[in-house]
């Protein structure tokens, strides 16, 4: 994660760039990374001020491991991708194999890393 290469798919290198600047927004910074950023700093706390995908985020994690049928579409393939991440199977969809390559090697980035 703190060295990518020419060989790491556009989505590994965006992880890396969110994480390593998370805590340090900067001008520099894309719509994203802020995203990302104030979503995690305020997941736990909830406010009038929060955007709509922020208390999306901070719904899903906090039901991640209790389902139910009131949950979003969204909500639920984020549990399932959280999951199974470990344990990838023929039946996983794209975006989830995507995460748990992108998670798996997020802290041993190589020069063989594959877009999923």
């Amino acid at each position: 994660m703190t060295k990518p290469s020419a060989n790491h798919s556009k989505d590994q290198l965006l992880v890396r760039s969110t994480w390593l600047h998370m805590t340090k927004p900067s001008a520099n910074h894309s719509k994203d990374q802020l995203l990302v950023r104030s979503t995690w700093l305020h997941m736990t706390k909830p406010s009038a001020n929060h955007s709509k995908d922020q208390l999306l985020v901070r719904s899903t994690w906090l039901h991640m491991t209790k389902p139910s049928a009131n949950h979003s579409k969204d909500q639920l393939l984020v549990r399932s991708t959280w999951l199974h991440m470990t344990k990838p199977s023929a039946n996983h969809s794209k975006d989830q194999l995507l995460v748990r390559s992108t998670w798996l090697h997020m802290t041993k980035p190589s020069a063989n890393h594959s877009r999923y």
